[in-house]
């Protein structure tokens, strides 16, 4: 005996209840609104937010009071789209479940028309949690370095273009502070790198404590930290870069059972107004300030003069050597070629050959190796 047209429609039916119900998504029919009845939603909701099918259908108001507050204008927005428009609810959102932790959900619905012609959602809610934190790990770790949690290299020079551009218009000065952690890989070699990395995190700690909300910190990599300080006069920028290292001297952070302190060397280059001074330069001289500094020298400031654009140094009181004035002419011929490279990609910019302005790059590497090289022969002068 063939089955009759009802058996069939029940036969359908509980097949399709059982695939909703197996499904890895909420499935729903709801209204319309913030205040919607729900006429049918799947059990896979309570294991998504805790709360039973039952629950869900008894409150009509339940589901809007769990979207986050921050996203309902978003849900509400959408929901009218669909509603006016016509076009299919697409949505991506926040809810909270029973504990009050945060659910992301891709909320996608079709319009269909009840037994008494009113307008219905029919959708599936997905859970996009962990695909959304992924996304937030990505977006995080491409502004900031993963061990240390300050600003890596990248964002850094993207804080620091957007204060020289302020600082342009607004008449604001400030520095840029360059620090290096010294004998880092006597650390490493002894304690482990674990220990190198407890000791660089630590590092961090103690100068995001010490310096402004406004500023920013950030790790360039390696042991090498820099410090974009806004608005800060001169006199205060020495002032800090001289109490940095001895800050971090008297904080010894206790790794591998035992206290270790931060030896560090830090240079600065002054952001004066009116100077149009460009945050790679600007960089290079906190960078060349801070290997006379590892030299044994005082802190000296490479500032840029308005009148010429170049560096000039405030060095120590002592006569230099004859080996010291030469050191000093070579890194003033170095700056000056900067300053030309920098001028000539200024005028000429997209009309250079792209030989030559990779040349330029090359010749500005070259530069910085030269600076390094001659922070050594001063440091073995003076031994």
């Amino acid at each position: 005996m063939r089955p009759s047209a009802s058996d069939t429609h029940a036969a359908h039916g509980t097949d399709y209840r059982e695939l909703v119900e197996r499904i890895p998504a909420v499935s729903y029919t709801a209204e319309f609104g913030s205040t919607c009845e729900w006429q049918f939603v799947s059990p896979q909701v309570e294991q998504l937010l805790g709360y039973s099918a039952e629950e869900w259908c008894a409150d009509p108001g339940l589901w809007f009071r769990l979207v986050h507050p921050e996203d309902r204008e978003v849900v509400l927005e959408a929901e009218a789209r669909t509603l006016n428009d016509g076009v299919p609810f697409s949505c991506e959102y926040r809810l909270l479940d029973r504990s009050g932790n945060e659910v992301w959900v891709r909320d996608d619905a079709v319009v269909r028309m009840d037994e008494s012609g009113g307008r219905m959602l029919q959708g599936l809610m997905l859970d996009i949690t962990a695909q959304k934190r992924a996304e937030e790990r990505l977006l995080y770790l491409a502004d900031h370095d993963s061990l240390t949690g300050l600003y890596n290299r990248r964002r850094f020079f993207r804080e620091l273009d957007a204060y020289l551009a302020w600082s342009q218009r607004q008449g604001d000065p400030g520095a840029v502070m360059l620090l290096d952690v010294d004998r880092l890989k006597e650390v490493n070699d002894t304690l482990g790198h674990e220990a190198g990395d407890e000791l660089l995190k630590h590092v961090a700690g103690v100068l995001s404590g010490r310096v402004r909300q406004t500023d920013a910190v950030a790790r360039l990599g390696g042991d090498e930290f820099v410090v974009l300080l806004r608005a800060l006069d001169p006199e205060q920028a020495r002032e800090l870069a001289r109490e940095i290292p001895e800050l971090l001297a008297r904080t010894p952070a206790q790794i591998a059972g035992k206290l270790v302190s931060a030896s560090t060397s830090v240079g600065f280059a002054l952001i004066e107004p009116g100077s149009h001074a460009q945050a790679d330069l600007v960089v290079r001289e906190a960078d060349a300030s801070m290997y006379r500094s590892k030299a044994g020298r005082r802190v000296a400031a490479a500032a840029r003069d308005p009148q010429g654009d170049r560096a000039r140094i405030s060095e120590a009181d002592e006569r230099p050597s004859e080996l010291e004035d030469l050191i000093l002419a070579v890194e003033e011929d170095l700056r000056e070629n900067t300053r030309i490279r920098e001028e000539l990609r200024t005028r000429y910019g997209g009309a250079l050959p792209n030989f030559v302005a990779a040349l330029l790059v090359q010749m500005d590497e070259t530069a910085v190796r030269a600076l390094h090289t001659l922070a050594r022969m001063r440091a073995n002068a003076r031994r």
